[in-house]
């Protein structure tokens, strides 16, 4: 999708399209992720995951765009640069945030188990570890119910990406439509000069 938006963007000047669409695909498709669980077939999972995935490239492509287009030209390098630190930024601080809801319903869903009560507060110190700790428990009750307990615990991930997104969506819809044709200013470019005595035999 992200080739897509690349080749129709700049034949029709505009990118607000791509980013109502992305962000549309994202906030329902985070819906439907909730309806993932431990008995969800593979096929399942695929189809699924397929929106977010789709989302993806079409919303990294289009606001690379629209910030370039938001700017003066000859600021395009240092505007794309700092969009890009914004953006790892951002994806750091939504695995804090991610993390931070994982371990909290883990703790809170194991809880609900008398065999896994005890050990409740030891998970969620690292949530993460709960998935080796499956792989290696024996086939029983406390293993059913604890890979019941995280995969309870995801879809309220899920959930709160889905309201993020749905956040996200409605502010785009307040972007401003820029211009695409610009001519090429650039502080970054190389410089041709004419030499004085160039062309004299």
């Amino acid at each position: 999708m992200s080739i897509v938006v690349g080749i129709v963007t700049p034949k029709t000047g505009r990118y607000r399209w791509a980013l109502w669409i992305a962000w549309a695909i994202t906030t329902c498709g985070f819906g439907p992720l909730y309806l993932l669980n431990p008995t969800t077939s593979i096929p399942a999972f695929i189809f699924l995951n397929v929106p977010v995935a789709i989302r993806t490239g079409m919303a990294f492509t289009s606001m690379s765009l629209g910030v370039q287009a938001a700017g003066r030209p000859q600021d395009s390098g240092h505007a794309i640069t700092f969009y890009s630190f914004v953006r790892v930024i951002a994806q750091s601080l939504g695995v804090g945030v991610g993390g931070v809801v994982l371990q909290n319903q883990v703790r809170k869903n194991l809880s609900k188990y008398p065999l896994l009560a005890p050990s409740a507060m030891e998970h969620n110190q690292d949530s993460i570890v709960v998935v080796s700790i499956i792989q290696d428990m024996e086939p029983g009750i406390a293993k059913t119910q604890q890979v019941q307990a995280y995969a309870d615990s995801i879809m309220t991930v899920w959930l709160v990406m889905a309201a993020l997104s749905g956040t996200v969506f409605i502010s785009t819809l307040f972007v401003r439509g820029y211009s695409l044709d610009q001519k090429l200013e650039t502080l970054q470019g190389l410089i041709n000069r004419v030499h004085e005595g160039a062309g004299r035999s």
